[in-house]
């Protein structure tokens, strides 16, 4: 069975520099791993990654980068973290190196953009434009 396993990032950079908002990308982008690890009592931490997730890192990596039109897109991708099973994060910056607390960034996946179950996520994705 063939898969399309991909992470998409959406971004809504504000004022930062190119080089602001691909840290931000790559914060997103493990964010949405490391929310699949769950901390036991006695500290040892466990990786319990969706089969998506599996094929994914067995796989290319595949991450589209996408730039959101405002902040209520940024806020609209964040649903899909309660209404899916997709992993879903967002990174919003402290201003500490670039004070513009507006540009948020989340990541989206990864998951199977084939899978009909995931159709309206991708339709919802496809009205941005490539960063």
């Amino acid at each position: 069975m063939t898969y399309d396993i991909r992470q998409y990032i959406l971004v809504y950079p504000g004022g930062w520099t190119k080089g602001k908002v691909s840290a931000q990308v790559a914060h997103a982008s493990m964010a949405c791993i490391t929310d699949q690890f769950t901390k036991e009592e006695e500290g040892t931490w466990w990786f319990r990654p969706s089969l998506e997730t599996k094929e994914w890192l067995n796989g290319s990596f595949a991450k589209i980068v996408l730039k959101a039109n405002s902040l209520q897109d940024i806020y609209e991708g964040f649903k899909f973290k309660y209404t899916t099973t997709i992993p879903v994060a967002m990174i919003k910056d402290n201003g500490a190196t670039q004070p513009d607390k507006e540009a948020i960034t989340i990541a989206i996946g990864p998951f199977d953009a084939s899978a009909p179950v995931h159709a309206d996520v991708v339709s919802w994705l496809s009205q941005f434009k490539l960063y």
